[in-house]
């Protein structure tokens, strides 16, 4: 999926803003800016834009009242179709087409999604700047651990770290350069 716009119809601090990405050849895009410029907001607004409205936490209504919260984007798939839509903040039928006037099935853009959930794409997809200063500290006091269960976790490798033991477990056990004992040396022993 790409986003080739996104449109801040009414969401947060942003009226009628348009971001245009359609002339990007960028696979990722950085978002930055000085502080309260907006982006967090704009992560919330994609993040509602595919998955619906939270109905807790942060309402980004401090602008626009909440029934009138209103987030679009033209979105591109691998399969070469389009779907332009807005989100919009209700309890039903609250994805609807460009003109904010028919209901969008769900489905059209959830099959686009591959499975990906709500919190899975905020760790994949909506990294922020706290969440990467945290990564890179661990990294560099060589506390690797909490850097890889937060991407692993992401992507459902939860178990990275044993898995890595359990696969260098094999190796060492099916060979070793100098070793004896292991199985490709006792392969190449028979063979000789």
């Amino acid at each position: 999926m790409r986003f080739e716009r996104l449109d801040l119809i009414a969401f947060g601090p942003f009226t009628q803003v348009s971001v245009d990405f359609a002339n990007s050849a960028a696979g990722v895009h950085f978002i930055y800016g000085p502080n309260e410029a907006g982006k967090s907001s704009m992560l919330r607004a994609i993040t509602d834009l595919l998955y619906g409205f939270s109905h807790r936490g942060v309402t980004d209504d401090f602008i626009h009242p909440l029934q009138q919260l209103r987030v679009g984007a033209k979105l591109s798939f691998t399969d070469g179709s389009q779907l332009e839509v807005i989100r919009r903040k209700a309890l039903k039928n609250t994805l609807r087409d460009a003109t904010d006037q028919v209901q969008v099935d769900e489905d059209q853009l959830r099959q686009h999604l591959s499975g990906v959930d709500r919190d899975l794409f905020r760790y994949m997809f909506g990294i922020n700047h706290d969440l990467l200063r945290q990564g890179g500290h661990e990294i560099v006091l060589g506390q690797v651990r909490m850097s890889e269960t937060l991407f692993a976790s992401a992507a459902g490798l939860a178990r990275l770290q044993q898995v890595q033991q359990e696969l260098t477990g094999k190796l060492e056990a099916t060979f070793k350069a100098r070793g004896s004992k292991d199985q490709f040396n006792l392969w190449r022993a028979e063979y000789d």
